[in-house]
């Protein structure tokens, strides 16, 4: 069977097609396998850029397969995907750039020029002399007597073999990026972030994922590291690295001036064309594994939310941090004990925390393999069908009971006192016994069967906590929930730091609205059933006692009794109606009759995505220089504090030799923290680090 009948018989078999480019004479054919789509002229640039565009936007292709084919880059295509996206095709014509009238600047023009300019004229000058019908501005004879100028360059300069790569030796594709620059740099403690940020893999992995950033002076590890060490510097946009001296930034780099913003985002669309952010996330995963391995195998689980105040109609979720419902998107954190962040999951329809859970799992699974998962998460991920399908899997977890059985409370003489001695898995604290008063004892869960419950009492109240684990004592158990808020610390930090929340690129994929959802009618026709009833029951009550009254005449009671009665009859006539009403109302109704939009929309996130990565392992490498750090500080009240001064401090970087650089750091002025500095120096400088990970060598040191 060939390939297509095997993908029409297994539909989870894809076969992706074939592309090709072809020019046959002044023709260029592109071809899907077989198949000719296209056949236009090799000059007509606004039928290829239809092509391409209309490749690109039926998603069946990678625009990386599309850009290599045509011989164009990634971001050039993103570009005409904007342009079409905005203005139609229209915008995919090509036109020359500029006034469309005809140009001023003619052969005989510029030579008139270069005979004034012989003469000894001025800029000005031979402007005025040469303005006609056509005012001519001194700019415009400056830029041409600069191209003669730059051509006369070209032409003197000699090709020598130092430009020359050996006959016998290919070309390096990736060369090996050097610090060409070097001086004073009021950014030069950020240097310490090429040792840890390679120990973290984050440039090895964008090298095994094959990622370009297209046609620029600048590699892939320079772009990487203008993300990673901007953030680390708490420029904490994209935007705000405008702020940035760009000079000095660019000697952390091996650049004479980082990028500008829009340069930079450019590059950044570029890269993430070329990759798979969640293949990156993944290794980066890997990498942090690698490294250190899961403390107890408990990876901590929650969800952040990131609001949105544009027009496109995004779906809502639930904003923990300012307690109300807005629109925006989800992402799902995935920590470990000591507030490591591992991997997120981008959430873009706000989908409930136990339906992603099984993928958390599934991502666990691909890097640990048969190692012990304990899965640690708040009430968001409560669900009786959840814990079952991860008791089935071998999985432990620890949660929040949630429901009506959480309310319940229990005597104090059944609860009996827990120790258990706290170790701290990122080595800042010190070894402390926590003692709690726990009651154990087993809560049936709909769909899970009876699972342990651990009921913790404090001077708040009591708190049931809910586990599949058997063979752990209770007191470790809820000292492991209770390390769930170094996950939320986390957060805080990335926030304020890192600015994770942020968007990145503002274009959506938008869908038609297909969802039911509660028909309100039901709501409003229960609370009038609910209403009636109520009343039928008061009007009963008051004819039970004008019955039972001997105060009244008979001829008085009679008639109340009569009134009474028609009142009930009426109001039961009205019930029955409104039942009859809501058995016929519709239990689901499309929301687009509810919302009145027909559409909903999910932001593009690849950049965003790929970004986040990136600012994760920054993350990462910054705690793992800082927890160095503090090893010889050993102050857990302002380590942090002062380790990211530290990477701010002004320095001499100076090129030694061709494969060494030294890095020479002001001193800070407090005793103590210049001697913990001084003393993790020379633990970086005995690992070896270099810089991009495989670059020059680099050597710290405080100036005397």
């Amino acid at each position: 069977m060939d390939d297509a009948g095997l993908a029409q018989k297994e539909s989870s078999f894809n076969v992706p097609p074939y592309l090709s480019v072809t020019i046959a004479g002044d023709r260029e054919v592109v071809h899907i396998g077989c198949t000719p789509i296209a056949n236009h002229f090799v000059s007509d640039v606004t039928s290829r850029r239809q092509v391409m565009v209309q490749l690109a936007e039926a998603g069946g292709l990678k625009a990386v397969q599309i850009a290599d084919c045509f011989g164009v880059t990634p971001v050039y295509l993103s570009q005409l995907r904007g342009r079409y996206r905005q203005q139609g095709s229209v915008a995919l014509r090509s036109e020359r750039r500029g006034p469309k009238g005809p140009m001023k600047v003619t052969p005989r023009l510029e030579t008139r020029v270069r005979k004034l300019r012989e003469k000894g004229l001025t800029y000005k000058a031979i402007a005025e002399e040469v303005s006609g019908q056509q005012e001519i501005s001194y700019q415009t004879v400056r830029r041409i007597l600069q191209k003669d100028e730059v051509q006369q360059n070209l032409l003197k300069t000699e090709v020598t073999e130092e430009y020359l790569a050996p006959p016998s030796e290919p070309v390096d594709s990736a060369p090996v990026v050097k610090i060409p620059k070097e001086g004073e740099s009021q950014y030069a403690g950020a240097m310490l972030l090429h040792v840890a940020l390679g120990e973290m893999g984050l440039w090895s992995v964008f090298e095994k994922v094959g990622a370009l950033v297209g046609q620029t002076k600048l590699g892939v590890k320079q772009v990487v590291g203008t993300i990673a060490l901007g953030f680390a510097l708490q420029l904490r946009s994209i935007e705000g690295f405008k702020t940035a001296l760009r000079g000095d930034f660019g000697m952390l780099l091996g650049l004479a001036k980082v990028p500008c913003v829009q340069t930079l985002r450019a590059q950044v669309a570029s890269l993430a064309e070329s990759v798979e952010p969640d293949v990156v996330m993944r290794k980066l995963f890997e990498a942090f594994v690698e490294l250190e391995p899961v403390w107890e195998g408990a990876y901590y689980v929650d969800g952040h939310f990131c609001g949105y105040s544009g027009a496109r109609p995004l779906p809502k979720g639930w904003n923990a941090k300012r307690r109300i419902v807005e629109t925006g998107q989800s992402d799902v954190y995935v920590h470990d004990a000591s507030g490591r962040a591992l991997f997120f999951i981008n959430r873009p329809l706000n989908e409930h925390l136990s339906k992603v859970l099984p993928k958390v799992v599934e991502e666990i699974r691909r890097i640990s393999k048969d190692e012990k998962i304990l899965l640690i998460f708040d009430r968001g991920g409560y669900s009786g069908a959840l814990f079952k399908k991860l008791q089935s899997q071998g999985i432990e977890f620890i949660t929040y009971l949630k429901g009506r059985k959480a309310k319940r409370r229990f005597p104090s003489n059944r609860f009996k006192t827990r120790w258990y001695e706290v170790s701290d898995p990122a080595g800042i604290k010190k070894s402390k016994r926590q003692v709690y008063k726990i009651y154990e004892k087993g809560t049936r869960v709909h769909g899970a069967g009876v699972l342990k419950t651990l009921v913790v009492q404090d001077e708040k109240g009591q708190v049931p906590v809910i586990t599949n684990i058997s063979e752990t004592s209770p007191a470790k158990i809820v000292s492991l929930l209770k390390m769930r808020w170094r996950q939320e610390n986390s957060f805080k930090y990335l926030s304020d730091h890192y600015g994770i929340e942020q968007l990145i690129q503002y274009d959506a994929d938008y869908f038609k609205d297909q969802r039911l959802m509660d028909n309100p009618k039901r709501k409003i026709l229960r609370e009038k059933l609910e209403g009636l009833r109520k009343e039928i029951v008061a009007k009963e009550a008051e004819l039970g006692r004008a019955s039972e009254s001997k105060k009244q005449p008979d001829g008085e009671l009679k008639t109340l009794q009569r009134r009474a009665r028609r009142d009930i009859k009426k109001l039961n006539e009205k019930v029955t109606r409104l039942e009859n009403r809501l058995a016929h109302t519709p239990t689901k109704v499309p929301a687009s009759e509810l919302t009145g939009k027909t559409y909903r929309a999910t932001m593009r996130t690849e950049r965003r995505n790929l970004v986040n990565a990136i600012k994760i392992a920054t993350y990462n490498a910054e705690r793992l220089l800082a927890r160095r750090f503090f090893k010889h500080y050993k102050d857990p009240r302002d380590w942090l504090t002062f380790f990211r001064s530290i990477l701010q401090l002004p320095g001499t970087i100076t090129n030694r030799s061709t494969d060494e650089i030294v890095v020479e750091l002001r001193p800070p002025d407090e005793p103590k923290v210049r001697h913990a500095l001084a003393l993790m120096l020379a633990e970086l400088n005995a690992l070896g680090g270099r810089t991009f990970g495989d670059g020059q060598r680099l050597t710290f040191a405080l100036k005397s």
